[in-house]
C-alpha cells in the first residue's frame, strides 16, 4: 500500500510548514490533487493519513481534501487532445494510435495548507511542495 508513504510525505511536508510560520497553532486542512493515473486510491490515501495525523504535532484535527485531476493525453499521430480510457486500451479515439504525450492526469500535488493561528484565523497557504 503505496498510499501509506504517500500520506506520510503529505503530513512531513505539511508539517515542515507548520513548523516554519511562527504564528499558526496547528493545521487543520490539506488539499492535494492526485492524477487519475497516479496509481493512488483516494479510499487508501484518506485512511492512511487520518490513522497517521495523530503522530504530528499540530496536526491531530487536520482534514485531507483529495481533488482527483482527470487525465488528458495528446496522440502521438494526430495531436488530437483526449481522455485516455482503459476499455480502448488508451489509445486516440479518432485514429487509434497510442499516447504521445500526456498533458495531465499523473500528478500528485499539494494544493494548499489551511493554518489556524493564534488570533483564532484560519488562512490558506497556496500550493506548497510538487
Amino acid at each position: 500500500m503505496h498510499e501509506a508513504s504517500i500520506a506520510d510525505a503529505i503530513l512531513q511536508s505539511a508539517s515542515a510548514k507548520l513548523l516554519t510560520t511562527p504564528e499558526a497553532l496547528q493545521i487543520t486542512k490539506v488539499r492535494v490533487s492526485v492524477g487519475e493515473f497516479r496509481n493512488v486510491d483516494p479510499e487508501s490515501l484518506q485512511f492512511a493519513f487520518d490513522n497517521m495525523k495523530s503522530q504530528y504535532e499540530g496536526m491531530a484535527d487536520c482534514q485531507l481534501e483529495i481533488e482527483t485531476v482527470n487525465a488528458e493525453a495528446t496522440c502521438q499521430s494526430n495531436e488530437h487532445s483526449y481522455h485516455p480510457q482503459f476499455e480502448n486500451a488508451f489509445c486516440c479515439q479518432i485514429c487509434g494510435s497510442g499516447i504521445g504525450r500526456m498533458i495531465r492526469g499523473e500528478e500528485l500535488n499539494i494544493v494548499s495548507v489551511r493554518m489556524e493561528t493564534g488570533k483564532m484565523k484560519e488562512r490558506e497557504n497556496a500550493r506548497i511542495g510538487r
